[in-house]
C-alpha cells in the first residue's frame, strides 16, 4: 500500500486510534490534569508515529497535485500548558489572561463598545480582543502594546461563499487584524464534504500573510467525534494554527470539555485550540486549559480572571 492509498484509506483507522485513546482515557476514570501526558505518551509509539509520517508525506504530496500547495501549518503562538501549573493555587492571573481573547461580537456593538473592551483588554492583559470586522480599524491607541487584535470571517453561520470570506479577511488585515476567527461551511462539514472543506481554509490562508494567525470555527456541538476528528485533520492540512470550537451564537451549543479533549488529541499540539462559548468563571477557564485548550474566547474577562489573585493581593 503506497502513502496516497494510506492517505486516502487510511485516514479511518488514525481516526479510530484517537477516539480509542479517547474513550479509554474516559473510562479508566484519569484525571483531566493528565491527558496532556497520556497524548504526548501515545504519540511517541511507533506504530502511531510511522502512520503520522506516512500521512504527512502522503498528505504533502496530494494537496500539491489537488491544490497547488502543501498544506500541514507553521508554528501556533499558545504552546499547551504544563498540566502541573493549570491548578488555581499556582496558575497566575497574568498566565490565564494571555490566554484569552476578550470577545465582543453582538452584531448592534459600536465603535464606542469596542473601545470599552480594548480598555478593559488592555488593563488586563488579554491575548486579543476579537471584534466583527465592521468595527475595525480600531481607534487609535485602543490598544496596549503587544495585545493582538481579531476580527471573525463569515461570522456566525459560515454560510458564505469562498470568495466572500476571502475578500473579508483581506479587507480585516488591511484594516489591522493580526488575527482571524474563520467560521468554516456547516453544510460542507455536515455532507462531509472534506475536499471543500480543505479548499475554504486554504483559500483564506493563501489570502493574507503568513504571521496572521488563522483560527478556524468547527461547531462541535453539530459533529459526532469521527467527523469532529477529519474536520481538524483537513483544518491542520491546509494550513490553519487554531481549530476553534464554537461561534457561541449556535444552538448547538458552545464549548464543552468532552470536544476540547478531541480536538486537542486531533492536532496533537501542532495546532492551538480555542475554547469558546460558555466560559464566564475561573473554574470553566481551567477547566478547558485541563482539556487541552490553549486559548479562551470571553466575553468578560474580569469574570473570568476573578478567581485568582491579581499581584498585590499576591504580594500583600
Amino acid at each position: 500500500m503506497d502513502v496516497l492509498t494510506l492517505l486516502d484509506g487510511g485516514a479511518q483507522p488514525l481516526r479510530e486510534l484517537v477516539l480509542q485513546r479517547h474513550r479509554i482515557r474516559r473510562q479508566i476514570g484519569l484525571a483531566p490534569s493528565l491527558h496532556g501526558r497520556i497524548v504526548r505518551l501515545s504519540y511517541r509509539s511507533v506504530d502511531h508515529v510511522l502512520v503520522m509520517s506516512l500521512l504527512r508525506a502522503g498528505s504533502q504530496a496530494k494537496e500539491g497535485r489537488e491544490m497547488g500547495q502543501s498544506g500541514f501549518s507553521r508554528g501556533h503562538r499558545d504552546a499547551p500548558m504544563s498540566p502541573s501549573i493549570i491548578d488555581v493555587k499556582k496558575l497566575s492571573r497574568a498566565e490565564l489572561a494571555g490566554r484569552i481573547d476578550a470577545t465582543l461580537l453582538r452584531p448592534e456593538a459600536t465603535d464606542d463598545d469596542v473601545t470599552r473592551l480594548c480598555r478593559v483588554a488592555s488593563s488586563l492583559g488579554a491575548a486579543t480582543v476579537c471584534v466583527s470586522p465592521a468595527r475595525l480599524p480600531l481607534r487609535p491607541g485602543a490598544l496596549a502594546p503587544g495585545i493582538g487584535c481579531a476580527a471573525v470571517v463569515g461570522f456566525p453561520s459560515g454560510a458564505h461563499r469562498r470568495a466572500v470570506k476571502v475578500a473579508e479577511a483581506r479587507q480585516a488585515v488591511e484594516d489591522g487584524a493580526t488575527e482571524l476567527d474563520m467560521v468554516l461551511d456547516l453544510g460542507a462539514l455536515r455532507d462531509r464534504a472534506w475536499v471543500d472543506v480543505r479548499a475554504e481554509v486554504a483559500a483564506v490562508r493563501a489570502a493574507v500573510p503568513a504571521a496572521v494567525l488563522l483560527k478556524v470555527i468547527l461547531e462541535s456541538g453539530l459533529l459526532e467525534d469521527a467527523d469532529l476528528v477529519r474536520a481538524c485533520e483537513e483544518v491542520e492540512r491546509a494550513g490553519a494554527d487554531y481549530v476553534k470550537t464554537s461561534t457561541g451564537f449556535h444552538p448547538a451549543g458552545g464549548h464543552t470539555l468532552h470536544a476540547v479533549e478531541v480536538m486537542a488529541a486531533a492536532v496533537g499540539g501542532r495546532l492551538g485550540v480555542k475554547a469558546s462559548g460558555g466560559v464566564r468563571s475561573t473554574d470553566q477557564a481551567i477547566a478547558v486549559l485541563r482539556s487541552g485548550a490553549t486559548r479562551i474566547g470571553a466575553s468578560d474577562v474580569a469574570a473570568v480572571l476573578a478567581g485568582l489573585p491579581t499581584e498585590s493581593q499576591v504580594l500583600g
